[in-house]
């Protein structure tokens, strides 16, 4: 997958030097503290659109990315979105 592909994907524009990986380095904020803070119910369900557009709408990391290694939900999610946009075919 190329990082053109990758920028595909709304979210992950803002983060195009530095998308998300497996090690949570990325500095992007958790999705779950963004809903926090937005007054979103954690027992509701949202759409993937939702939650990809809170997450855009956020422009500012936790950290500078490679600084720390801090697990984020919004690091998976957007993995799970880009497996889902761009599956490997055999």
């Amino acid at each position: 997958m190329t990082s053109e592909n990758i920028s595909r994907i709304p979210a992950i524009r803002l983060y195009h030097n530095n998308p998300p990986s497996h090690h949570n380095i990325s500095g992007i904020v958790d999705y779950c503290t963004l809903m926090s803070a937005a007054g979103m119910p954690s027992e509701n369900r949202y759409t993937t659109k939702e939650i990809l557009d809170l997450i855009a709408s956020h422009k500012l990391l936790n950290f500078i990315p490679g600084d720390l290694n801090l697990d984020s939900n919004s690091g998976y999610f957007l993995l799970g979105e880009i497996v889902n946009r761009f599956p490997v075919n055999h």
